[in-house]
């Protein structure tokens, strides 16, 4: 097992488990838990794991930011999680806001759907620069090819629209995307031009274009899905093969073509002439306000219930000033924020370190590192971030800059303000430069910014090694700890019993110190220390593990002896526990010794008898 399976392991360990987890998603920082019982969510011990840079609480969401891993730890966690957790319904409060639980939903939707965003934005940014230096002409065959792939994903959103949804409203997703291809269908949308009124089934067909539209598909899907549960309900198993699905279609695409595609677009008229309103008296008005506060967006995850507005935007103006600009505003003071982080640090050079990365990234789009690391943790620098972007918003509204097309907004990303309208280019770089420079000087001169280390990593103090105990070869795998052997398949938790993290052996202990099972170093080391991992000389990779959801205790009864990256014998002490305790609060402390990594070599364990802490298992 690598360091990252065992974070992953960790974090679902510190949702409470797979069992609690009722949906999983991401986007291009974070992942995004729905849980059962949101009690479990252990936000203090989550945010000291290692690759994890903060854990937040927002709304019905559990929210773990990774940064750029986020696809990876996804990929790892979605593969634990069996079908039926996966699709199970959870339990939602009665007495939830609906406009709380209509924002939730918004961001659940348009979340999974960033990255083909930045794989749209940031590609058509590249044309952009490539027309603008004469290098593709935007009347060459070549332009016209490339500028349709950069705005497919634009264009065919409802199609993207359409799955997200129905993941979310628990529909089916290829008959949601017929719906989509209904809307958009080329010989419906003809018809318009005839100029003359056009019926279906006797009644009025008001034609619409789809095109990039985001409200007629969002309310098909949610009207679809109580249909869906309707037939599920009543049509007998014998037929619902085939019945059930044609009769979601036959129902869902009249019903979207006559009522709720023209309901949807009415609505979306009416946010196209509050918008058009506020870009005519107020232009200042989002771009200050989003410069200034999306720092407080993104801590509660909130960020992305922007995205579905910045699409309605989009598709009535075919440009965008909602996301664009203000973010564009608030990355850049971050890394501002970053840089001179990083120069008041100087003193402790890993710090510094850490902040100019973070301040590169914060370039690139990613602002969390800078958020969590610096923004948040020293004083004062969140009311310079937030009086820096204000200013620079300003400028962006004042100037009225734009983006051509809908996309988290970075450096690399800076093309999109390229348009026919020179201007908005040159104020979007001057937009950039008042951003960076104001966040830059506001906190190196007045954040509270202390140069001295808060890292205990050179405080780290050399294990006492168990005198008792002989460590023998580099190959031996001894007992962690002393107690009764005992099979893996009699342990009381699916997870070891059905061996999922590889083959080992447990042990019902009965010592308080529980200790290397071989030489190496210890790569990973559970802040709640109920866990711990051992890689060994020979590249064998070792798991620990004490108890059975001894997590839950968050580190109660466990005294970490060690630290992660220690180089240690077989035998040395790295937790010792409370047993009286733990016992007394209802846990099995069953400890588990799992090889998640042979490297290539056979390994048998004993797995029956007494053992002593160091005995030989191997």
């Amino acid at each position: 097992m690598n360091k990252e399976e065992t974070n992953a392991f960790q974090i679902i360990e510190n949702v409470g488990g797979l069992d609690n987890i009722a949906r999983l998603t991401h986007c291009a920082t974070r992942l995004r838990f729905v849980l059962k019982d949101k009690s479990k969510f252990n936000l203090d011990t989550i945010k000291k794991l290692p690759d994890v840079i903060e854990a937040v609480q927002s709304g019905e969401e559990s929210q773990v930011v990774i940064g750029g891993k986020v696809v990876t730890y996804y990929k790892l966690i979605s593969k634990q999680l069996s079908h039926t957790n996966e699709t199970e319904n959870i339990q939602e409060s009665a007495k939830q806001n609906w406009l709380k639980k209509l924002v939730n939903d918004l961001v659940n939707i348009m979340a999974p759907l960033i990255t083909a965003f930045i794989a749209g934005g940031l590609f058509k940014a590249i044309i952009s620069i490539l027309a603008t230096f004469k290098v593709l002409s935007t009347t060459s065959q070549n332009y016209i090819v490339l500028n349709a792939i950069a705005d497919a994903v634009f264009y065919f959103l409802p199609f993207l629209l359409a799955v997200s949804a129905a993941r979310k409203f628990k529909t089916n997703e290829y008959i949601a995307m017929i719906i989509a291809g209904v809307l958009l269908y080329p010989s419906i949308t003809q018809l318009a031009n005839i100029g003359k009124p056009v019926f279906f089934l006797g009644l009025p067909l008001q034609l619409v274009n789809y095109s990039s539209s985001v409200l007629p598909i969002l309310l098909a899907i949610w009207f679809m899905s109580f249909i869906d549960k309707f037939l599920e309900k009543f049509i007998p198993n014998s037929i619902k093969t085939t019945l059930k699905p044609l009769l979601l279609l036959a129902i869902t695409a009249p019903i979207t073509l006559l009522i709720i595609g023209p309901i949807g677009s009415w609505l979306g008229d009416g946010f196209y002439f509050v918008i058009k309103a506020i870009n005519t008296y107020a232009p200042w008005f989002v771009p200050t306000i989003i410069g200034a506060f999306a720092p407080l967006l993104v801590m509660i995850g909130m960020h992305m219930a922007l995205m579905p507005l910045a699409a309605l935007q989009f598709a009535q103006f075919k440009k965008e000033t909602i996301i664009g600009p203000g973010f564009l505003v608030a990355n850049m003071v971050e890394s501002g924020v970053a840089f001179a982080a990083a120069l008041r640090l100087k003193k402790n050079e890993k710090n510094s370190q850490i902040a100019f990365s973070s301040g590169i990234t914060a370039l690139t789009g990613i602002i969390e590192p800078t958020l969590y690391g610096i923004t948040l943790k020293y004083k004062r620098t969140l009311y310079c971030a937030i009086a820096a972007g204000g200013l620079a918003g300003l400028y962006a509204g004042i100037t009225q800059i734009y983006s051509s097309a809908l996309s988290p907004q970075s450096i690399l990303t800076l093309p999109l303000f390229i348009t026919s309208n020179p201007n908005n280019f040159v104020n979007a770089i001057i937009t950039v430069l008042i951003a960076f420079v104001l966040g830059f000087i506001f906190t190196y001169f007045f954040a509270e910014i202390n140069p001295s280390s808060n890292s205990n990593d050179d405080q780290h103090s050399k294990i006492s090694s168990n005198s008792n105990v002989t460590a023998g070869n580099d190959d031996a795998i001894v007992a962690p700890v002393t107690g009764d052997l005992e099979d893996l398949s009699e342990v009381k938790d699916d997870i070891f019993s059905k061996k999922t993290l590889g083959d080992g052996v447990a042990i019902k202990l009965n010592d308080d110190i529980i200790a290397s099972p071989a030489n190496g170093s210890i790569s990973s080391l559970f802040p709640t220390g109920h866990a711990f991992g051992i890689t060994t000389n020979e590249g064998v990779e070792i798991l620990v593990h004490i108890g059975i959801d001894t997590v839950n205790l968050k580190g109660k009864g466990f005294k970490i002896l060690a630290h992660q990256n220690d180089r240690v014998k077989a035998g040395d002490p790295i937790v010792n526990i409370d047993r009286q305790y733990i016992e007394k609060q209802g846990y099995d402390l069953t400890t588990m010794l799992i090889i998640t990594n042979p490297n290539n070599k056979k390994i048998k364990l004993k797995t029956t008898g007494k053992v002593n802490t160091g005995d030989k298992l191997n």
